[in-house]
């Protein structure tokens, strides 16, 4: 009986991966597929421990492995489907205006998580934490999107360019990126799940100091992160200076 048990946790398993493939874009580049093993890989060594303190080390480690892929193919699945949904939403914004890009979606390969960055000038005036009357709409969609799996978390990160005072711009970035935080959770998502940093200047895309590369800088991003990862880096204390307004 312990040895069917086993065997069928395995095979879910081993179905499970094969799926991930397909999905993910073939292991181990995609999403499921990564998920699973790592899972796999954790579920083995706490299966192991288990197994030694009830003197059956190779079923608690079959089942640890097997438990453990089951869960990290699941996580790596819904982040897979929340990237399909994510670009859809990425290529409406670029039929609409090819000129500006207000939206890229990408992988993080480091957290396995996503990475959703938003043009800063789709998002707000010049010098303003208030959200323009359109940014709403992709906002409350990109929110949806969220909101299909409940275990992930997201950090909402506020970028401006390099003019103006940098801890003007420090503030500027914080108070923006906590707007952006507040629209996902009037779209519903749980505020519990959503941390808001400022960073200024500090992160450019692009060190030219030209008007298109001001306008790359000047973006809100959102980490996707799944339960492994999840949690912010501690915020860099705002630097002191003035209060000369960036543009």
């Amino acid at each position: 009986m312990k040895s069917a048990r086993v065997g069928l946790v395995l095979l879910l398993a081993v179905a499970l991966v094969s799926a991930g493939c397909e999905e993910g874009g073939g292991f181990p580049g995609g999403t499921t597929g990564k998920g699973a093993v790592l899972g796999g890989l954790l579920g083995a060594g706490t299966g192991a421990i288990v197994g030694s303190q009830t003197g059956n080390v190779g079923a608690g480690t079959a089942i640890g492995a097997g438990i453990g892929t089951l869960a990290g193919g699941l996580i790596g699945y819904a982040l897979s489907r929340q990237e399909k949904q994510l670009k859809r939403i990425e290529a409406e914004s670029y039929q609409r205006d090819q000129e500006l890009q207000d939206m890229v979606v990408r992988r993080n390969a480091q957290t396995q998580g996503l990475v959703v960055s938003l043009a800063g000038d789709f998002l707000f005036d010049t010098d303003s934490s208030t959200l323009k009357p359109g940014a709403y709409e992709k906002l409350n969609k990109i929110a949806g999107v969220i909101n299909e799996d409940q275990s992930t978390t997201v950090i909402v990160k506020g970028h401006t360019d390099d003019r103006g005072s940098e801890s003007y711009n420090m503030q500027l970035s914080q108070r923006r990126a906590d707007a952006v935080k507040n629209a996902l959770a009037q779209a519903g998502v749980n505020p519990a799940r959503i941390q808001a940093m400022g960073y200024g200047e500090s992160q450019p895309l692009v060190s030219e100091n030209t008007p298109a590369a001001w306008q790359q800088n000047r973006r809100v991003t959102l980490d996707i992160l799944p339960p492994n990862q999840g949690g912010a880096p501690p915020q860099a204390a705002p630097p002191p200076g003035g209060g000369q307004a960036p543009y």
